[in-house]
């Protein structure tokens, strides 16, 4: 939905997109015209303020954030369950970046530093929780965490099974 009077009012903005659900939304801080949704069923990009949209990546994806910089970023950063992608013509092309995840995972959460831009840091949904990082605004990544004894994403202060990585 978009709404051009500060919400009084909304009307339907999904031609091309479909009812796929939005997991985050960005706007180009240089020209808000454009749009990326990354969407439970694919990474979709809108060049006329919301008017149409067209796929430009597939996947279900998890999470979708902006490179912190000064007057907003060009960079974008994406990850579904099992892959991470980057972008850097605000989210017109995306690239994957190989990285290694637990068995079964069913998401990643990313996180990114305003006062280390080229840090990116990615947390799995499955298991015990792996946290990688990368110094290199996400094209590789390191692994800087990975307990067996303590869930970082589970119940109860990680006492108990079961994810909440998503959240």
């Amino acid at each position: 939905y978009k709404s051009t009077n500060g919400g009084a009012s909304w009307a339907a903005s999904n031609t091309g997109v479909g009812t796929n659900m939005a997991v985050e939304i960005l706007m180009d801080p240089t020209d808000t015209s454009k749009l990326v949704a990354a969407t439970k069923g694919g990474m979709y990009r809108s060049t006329n303020g919301g008017g149409n949209w067209t796929q430009v990546q597939s996947g279900a994806f998890t999470d979708m954030k902006a490179k912190p910089v000064a007057g907003g970023s060009q960079t974008l950063y994406a990850a579904t369950a099992t892959a991470f992608y980057y972008s850097t013509n605000f989210g017109a092309t995306w690239t994957s970046t190989p990285v290694t995840l637990p068995a079964g995972n069913t998401g990643i959460r990313i996180a990114v530093s305003a006062n280390d831009t080229s840090r990116v840091y990615l947390a799995t949904t499955k298991g015990n929780g792996v946290v990688l990082k990368s110094t290199s605004s996400g094209t590789s990544f390191t692994q800087v965490y990975n307990s067996s004894s303590q869930c970082i994403v589970c119940y109860n202060g990680g006492t108990t099974s079961g994810s909440q990585g998503n959240y």
